[in-house]
């Protein structure tokens, strides 16, 4: 049984207030040299860090912007609403940040360089060519959503233009230092010879 209400509200996430727990913004007002990189798993606090690193970069530079930027439009929306909760009474401050998803990012930078809106594949039709070419060069021994993953996170976002460049494509291991238990409110300098800082288990 919660006894106590506060502890209660914030377990269960009530009106998202569980966002701004004060010991994760802790992490946020650190300061660092360059680039900082939050790596932990499910559940550390990732989000919320940036959360609180965003409004304190806004609170302590008057004239400075923030680009929030995440995978899915969905989460963008809810990222938004979060900030406002850490706004408080300063919802003067969100007029200083953009928070949207990285397609977003992609087709706004699009429209600013070529002066037209970008059209984009839809993952249906995508999946459509990849199962065509995976008939065509007679590949049975793998699955299509295989196919599909590999197409997304490895050629397609590492450019890989032939099946003998894949040796350029680091493993994921190197890609990113994901620590299964890693705390996104420990972090320090790497030790894996990045160039930014990160949370790892030794």
């Amino acid at each position: 049984m919660l006894r106590s209400s506060r502890l209660r509200s914030t377990l269960l996430g009530r009106n998202g207030q569980y966002s701004c727990i004060r010991r994760n913004a802790r992490s946020s007002e650190r300061e660092f040299s360059g680039p900082a990189r939050i790596v932990g798993s499910a559940g550390t606090g990732k989000t919320v860090v940036a959360l609180h690193r965003a409004s304190h970069h806004l609170r302590r530079s008057p004239d400075g912007r923030v680009l929030l930027a995440t995978f899915s439009e969905p989460l963008a929306n809810a990222l938004r609403g979060k900030l406002g909760l850490l706004a408080g009474a300063d919802r003067h401050l969100l007029d200083r940040v953009a928070v949207t998803s990285f397609r977003g990012i992609a087709e706004e930078l699009h429209q600013l360089a070529f002066a037209k809106k970008a059209h984009l594949a839809s993952r249906e039709i995508i999946r459509s060519l990849v199962e065509k070419a995976r008939e065509a060069a007679g590949i049975d021994d793998v699955s299509s959503q295989f196919m599909l993953s590999e197409w997304f996170n490895v050629v397609d976002a590492w450019q890989v233009p032939t099946s003998t460049s894949t040796h350029n494509v680091p493993p994921v291991w190197d890609v990113g230092l994901v620590s299964a238990h890693g705390s996104a409110n420990d972090c320090r300098p790497c030790t894996k010879g990045c160039d930014d800082r990160c949370t790892s288990a030794e």
